[in-house]
């Protein structure tokens, strides 16, 4: 049987691939899509945001739980700063030049 913990990362693994899965059908499909048997006609960009505060949500537990550490946002800054450097960096010199840009 599984500890709080446990089951708290196993709920965050389920939401990661949620938010994968949405992001997958965002590039099939476009971000204003509308999600099938949606009943608020939710589109894929609804479903990203969704699931993004969803992960969110189970990392707070998490954080009350006492399994993680509480966020230091300006290490957060940092982390974040860093991979859109990173992200910007590979699109320019891989995408782009396969799609014919720069």
């Amino acid at each position: 049987m599984m500890n709080r913990e446990e089951y708290l990362l196993d709920c965050l693994s389920e939401e990661c691939s949620e938010l994968a899965q949405v992001a997958s059908k965002s590039i099939r499909f476009g971000l204003d899509n509308k999600v099938p048997n949606s009943e608020e006609e939710k589109t894929n960009t609804d479903d990203l945001i969704t699931e993004y505060l969803q992960i969110i949500a189970v990392i707070e537990m998490l954080q009350e739980n006492g399994s993680i550490p509480k966020i230091d946002y300006r290490k957060a800054d940092k982390i974040k700063t860093r991979k859109k450097e990173k992200v910007n960096f590979f699109m320019k010199k891989y995408y782009n030049k396969k799609k014919g840009g720069e």
